[in-house]
């Protein structure tokens, strides 16, 4: 398995048994064939950004990876390519994933660095082509106009504050640490993390939220909301607020967008405990790892 005389990233993977995780744990895999080979240290920059393409292992949407193949292809090549909505958010949500401190690239300019580091434009396509592997299911549905979050699909936090336009080219880069992010537009994202045990949760941030059925979460609010307060726009569908929902397992994992949810019913306060009725079921597979820590 090998491209130009020298080992692919997959054929490494299938000839050695390490994971993926183990390439970039160790630097990266451009330092790591460069090292294999002997030769003499390479660009201190390469490497940098061989080392952050490890930031992209979650990643399980093959249209997004193979929009990155040929943007950055025609580049090299000299082929002027336009970019739509979607690739453009596509872009910025790449360029906050490898550079997120400083102001967000604009789109051309991922694009046109990339484009001129051959070694990492190969590790990203070889990246490409083992991601895609994973896959574990192929459609791919886009719910809400002007994102670029394919529904069920895995983000990082960088990545959704990107694709939703929070964070745009020339701001500089934040993100929310909170489990809510408020949109100007009466939009509102709730990140949810099934798995509280670790220190990084206090008791009183130790939500109770699963999936109750493939159409329905259990969801808590923030642990001083009342009914009455600023918690009420949950409570009232008619108050014009959408509200998304990203759920994740454990803290070091992505994000799975999960879509729009609407207010079903609720009980109790400090916190409001909240029934959302998915508009979108989820998967299987998705509904089993979500489901797995309901209380009883």
């Amino acid at each position: 398995v090998e491209r130009g005389g020298a080992p692919t990233l997959a054929g490494f993977l299938t000839a050695t048994g390490y994971d993926l995780e183990d390439v970039y744990r160790a630097g990266g895999w451009t330092p790591l064939l460069r090292a294999a080979a002997g030769a003499a240290d390479g660009d201190a920059t390469d490497d940098d950004l061989s080392r952050r393409l490890g930031r992209l292992v979650h990643v399980d949407e093959p249209a997004r990876l193979r929009a990155y193949r040929d943007l950055i292809a025609a580049a090299r090549a000299g082929r002027a390519t336009g970019l739509g909505a979607r690739e453009r958010g596509w872009l910025h949500m790449l360029a906050f994933q490898l550079w997120h401190r400083g102001e967000l690239r604009t789109a051309e300019d991922t694009v046109r660095e990339l484009a001129g580091r051959p070694a990492i434009a190969r590790e990203l396509e070889e990246l490409r082509a083992v991601l895609e592997e994973r896959v574990a299911w192929s459609s791919q549905r886009y719910p809400v106009d002007g994102w670029p979050l394919a529904l069920h699909r895995r983000y990082s936090r960088r990545e959704i504050v990107a694709g939703v336009g929070h964070v745009r080219p020339g701001d500089k880069g934040k993100v929310p640490q909170r489990g809510i992010l408020k949109l100007a537009d009466q939009r509102e994202l709730l990140f949810v993390t099934l798995d509280k045990s670790g220190t990084q949760f206090s008791p009183t941030t130790r939500y109770r939220d699963y999936a109750i059925s493939p159409e329905r979460f259990h969801w808590e609010t923030p642990a001083t909301a009342t009914p009455t307060g600023a918690a009420r726009r949950y409570l009232e569908p008619d108050a014009g607020w959408a509200f998304y929902l990203f759920v994740r397992e454990r803290p070091e994992d992505a994000y799975a967008f999960v879509g729009r949810v609407r207010y079903e019913r609720h009980a109790g306060e400090r916190p409001i405990a909240i029934t959302w009725r998915l508009d979108e079921p989820l998967p299987a597979a998705l509904f089993d790892r979500f489901a797995t820590l309901r209380p009883g």
